[in-house]
């Protein structure tokens, strides 16, 4: 399961890329919707860090493909009627960034968290199947969740800065190369 962080870093990589491809304008705004949408889909475990329900809805309908192409479509729908003055291209890499979100937990969810019931519900609402790799990218499955300390924290979450930071970087290089 990946963190907020690594969302994070996903999802700005992504939005680079494709920023860079479709001559997205830059500027924090930009920056900030693509980290915003990265992020997104974990809203739906907002009531149980409030203490409201047992998260078993985390990871269903806000993970799924189908969820997703549906909400960016709807996006598109009002961008285009000239209800949202933003550009096209800033709306595509923000898609972009989205759906980084269920691809980034599919590749951090084993067994052991699958087991409990957070595997990634990817074609929901066609399928209530729980996806997940027999081995994930990051072997601490979402630790830094149980973490009690700032050294726990930074410890849970250096795995996913290790391998995920040289691709946002690299990605950023390039796009400063163009």
């Amino acid at each position: 399961m990946a963190s907020p962080i690594g969302h994070a870093i996903a999802g700005v990589t992504c939005a680079a890329a494709v920023s860079a491809a479709a001559g997205a304008p830059d500027g924090s705004a930009f920056w900030i919707g693509a980290i915003v949408a990265a992020g997104a889909p974990d809203l739906d475990f907002v009531p149980c860090l409030c203490g409201v329900g047992s998260g078993r809805g985390h990871r269903r309908a806000s993970h799924s493909l189908v969820s997703i192409v549906a909400l960016i479509a709807a996006a598109f729908l009002v961008w285009s009627g000239g209800l949202v003055p933003l550009d096209g291209r800033s709306l595509v890499a923000w898609s972009a960034a989205l759906f980084t979100h269920p691809l980034l937990d599919l590749v951090t969810t084993g067994p052991r968290i699958a087991s409990r019931g957070f595997g990634i519900t990817l074609l929901w609402p066609l399928s209530n199947h729980r996806w997940f790799l027999r081995r994930p990218l990051f072997e601490q499955e979402g630790e830094w969740l149980r973490c009690r300390s700032f050294r726990c924290l930074i410890a849970g979450v250096l795995p996913e800065v290790v391998w995920l930071g040289p691709l946002c970087v690299g990605v950023a290089a390039l796009g400063l190369l163009r």
